[in-house]
């Protein structure tokens, strides 16, 4: 973070100048927080059984701990965001982690606490190639202090201000108290870390990258986060200026619900995890859910809902968005959407599904039997040749012969969607456009594929304009065979290529219900 130094009227202001993680203007004294550094003593056990338990019963306390989080945080930011602490608990569960420490506390005879700390510096490696530090580590922590006996809760901030830190955890982000930190400067990370992207949903102005001192803790400060500065002893003139622009931002959030209802050249839906979610879309406006990741749905039990159970859930939500569009997205488990004891064999979306055809056609046939309820199309996940479409076709022909022998009814018109979410799919998409009834293209797994980096690396770039040549190219395709097409990922919900994706053509954005109504301002008159 560049530091520059102003003064005017003989009075000083600092200006701090770092990158945006999160827009918003906070206003208050600096506060710092500093993570607890625990000195992990190594001792000697004899008894190794009672030391092993020791760790185990701390593994299933800490389990519990982020399964309570997990469910809360789903109400403050979704089900998507809130996944965040499922994987935290798949960590507990990662076979090298759990067995290293124990291995460890059985052949060198030291304490759990000990155990726990070299396991993870162990696998660090691993977690940090799939842009997990944090995690690991937040993990770790949370351990120590059960295995400490420490309490979490007193090492936060309990004073009014901007709070300013090395870095945050995930979990750290979450216990934070929106009444009292009303802005976040961080020292480290990145802007696509698991911390930053909880702190966009909680919509805390946040920015990242910069050095400050112990002398600044205390000083007076306004954070202008949009436009990545934070001013340190801020003079009148600034304050002013600064009250006069928060009242500006205020009266646009206002404004921004007027516009709910507002006609826009494109298509804006939402994208969800849950019917609590498809409440969400309604109430700001969503024209429908351009993507309902169906895996979400069973990350909280983790288990996969039966056809019935399926049947229901299906059913609630089509009910709920009263006729307007759903797109509900077939199951795509693997990397960080897995659940206990589903060995996917490292095959996601359709692969996965073709690779077991009975829980695919028990989903399929659920959605069907929920057809008539709504207006419902079926989304294909990480398709990369028409061959794979065509064999879901032939499922299908199975499942609507199957439903009506059995007198069952269902929507003889449902849309078919495929995923661009890698190079090949775009490649091949005329020949999809094809076979398909319409495209969604998945910004986020199609970045990191064609750019090979991690999206939590401060390299990944998703501006990149190979990966805008192949959504043109998609979207060029698609509507040379007649078909709509639409970006669900994140790039969807990024104002600054809202227009550009408008210019191109496509036909819907389908972003998070939080990040719609500033597109919609964003597109208001382009009608």
């Amino acid at each position: 973070m560049k530091l520059e130094y102003e003064c005017k009227d003989g009075l000083n202001m600092y200006i701090l100048k770092g990158e945006t993680v999160s827009d918003g203007i906070a206003m208050g004294n600096m506060i710092s927080y500093e993570r607890k550094r625990y000195h992990i003593p190594k001792l000697h056990i004899e008894n190794t059984r009672t030391e092993v338990s020791r760790f185990v019963v701390a593994v299933a306390f800490a389990k519990g701990q982020l399964q309570t989080l997990y469910e809360q945080s789903i109400s403050t930011i979704g089900q998507q965001d809130a996944l965040i602490f499922g994987i935290h608990q798949m960590i507990l569960e990662d076979e090298e982690f759990y067995n290293t420490a124990i291995n460890l506390i059985e052949e060198q005879k030291i304490n759990a606490e000990y155990a726990v700390y070299e396991a993870t510096k162990q696998v660090e490696e691993c977690f940090c190639k799939q842009g997990r530090t944090e995690d690991i580590w937040d993990v770790a922590e949370r351990l120590f202090r059960i295995l400490m006996g420490d309490d979490f809760a007193g090492a936060l901030p309990k004073e009014k201000g901007i709070l300013v830190a090395d870095e945050l955890f995930p979990s750290e982000v979450m216990k934070l108290d929106t009444s009292k930190v009303k802005g976040i400067v961080l020292k480290k990370g990145s802007v696509n870390s698991h911390a930053a992207i909880l702190i966009r949903s909680r919509q805390i102005p946040a920015i990242i990258g910069g050095e400050f001192t112990d002398a600044e803790v205390g000083m007076p400060a306004i954070l202008d986060a949009g436009e990545g500065i934070l001013y340190v002893e801020p003079d009148a003139d600034r304050i002013a200026r600064m009250n006069q622009k928060k009242e500006i931002d205020d009266a646009k959030k206002q404004e921004l619900l007027r516009l709910k209802n507002a006609k826009t050249k494109v298509h804006l839906c939402a994208n969800v995890g849950n019917s609590e979610d498809a409440l969400l879309a309604l109430e700001v406006g969503a024209d429908g859910i351009g993507l309902l990741r169906s895996e979400m749905l069973c990350m909280k039990e983790q288990v996969i809902p039966s056809e019935e159970e399926q049947f229901t859930i299906y059913k609630g939500i089509l009910q709920k968005m009263n006729g307007k569009k759903v797109v509900i997205r077939t199951w795509d488990f693997g990397e960080d959407k897995t659940i206990k004891g589903l060995d996917t064999q490292g095959l996601r979306g359709i692969r996965f599904c073709l690779g077991h055809p009975k829980l695919f056609k028990e989903q399929l046939r659920a959605l069907y039997r929920a057809s008539v309820y709504g207006n419902l199309g079926i989304l294909l996940p990480m398709i990369s040749s028409v061959d794979e479409v065509q064999k879901v076709k032939e499922l299908l022909e199975d499942v609507k012969k199957e439903l009506r022998t059995e007198g069952k009814e269902f929507d003889r018109n449902i849309n078919l969607g495929a995923m661009i979410e890698t190079p090949a799919a775009a490649l091949v998409s005329r020949e999809l456009a094809k076979e398909a009834d319409f495209f969604s293209i998945g910004t986020n797994d199609l970045s990191q594929y064609t750019l090979g980096i991690d999206r939590q690396k401060d390299s990944y770039d998703p501006h990149h304009p190979a990966i805008m040549e192949l959504i043109r190219m998609t979207v060029k395709n698609a509507h040379a065979e007649g078909i709509p097409v639409g970006i669900c990922g994140e790039l969807g919900g990024d104002e600054s290529l809202t227009k550009t994706f408008v210019g191109m053509g496509v036909d819907e954005l389908s972003v998070t219900p939080s990040r719609l109504l500033n597109i919609r301002k964003e597109l208001h008159g382009a009608v």
